[in-house]
């Protein structure tokens, strides 16, 4: 029997008041949704949590206040697997251009949960959740020249590479309508 989604992985979309919990502490959003609470760490660079915060009250929240009932298209989502009740990591959309024509991906996983295939999931739901919205976008995705993972999680959602500068590869899929 093949197994579709063997993590029992689900995103989550948080509204503007479920981002305005993150911001004040991923513990109290925990409680509040019903998770367990873990220690969450994350690899490679000490500021990414940082600068993921600064996102979030910057770009998330006035976009998903903004947006109304298209607040998806601009949000943090959680990648939560229900079969341990843990928000594993997150997987977002921003907007380049103010609009939904053009997004950036971006995603991370706790380092607990790392290599178990949660990003590669999660992708392949938010790429399935975006082609069943039948609207012209395309998602725009970065990764470094030496994360091998993340590209190979790319290629396999349908990503095709668009350029390479320096030490990044700018990766691209375009979904027509």
């Amino acid at each position: 029997m093949l197994k579709r989604n063997p993590h029992h992985v689900i995103l989550y979309p948080l509204n503007a008041e479920e981002i305005g919990w993150l911001i004040q502490g991923r513990e109290k959003l925990e409680k509040k949704l019903g998770l367990s609470s873990i220690p969450f760490d994350v690899s490679g660079d000490e500021s990414f949590l940082q600068k993921f915060e600064i996102n979030l009250k910057t770009h998330h929240l006035p976009w998903v206040k903004e947006s109304g009932d298209s607040f998806k298209w601009f949000t943090h989502w959680l990648i939560i697997d229900q079969s341990i009740n843990v928000a594993v990591g997150g997987i977002s959309l921003n907007s380049l251009d103010g609009s939904i024509s053009q997004l950036e991906m971006s995603y991370f996983v706790n380092v607990r949960y790392e290599n178990h295939g949660y990003a590669g999931e999660a992708c392949r739901i938010l790429m399935h959740w975006i082609h069943t919205e039948k609207r012209p976008v395309e998602i725009i995705a970065d990764t470094e020249i030496r994360s091998f993972a993340s590209q190979k999680i790319l290629k396999k959602n349908g990503f095709q590479i668009r350029l390479q500068s320096g030490n990044i590869i700018r990766w691209s899929r375009v979904f027509i309508g």
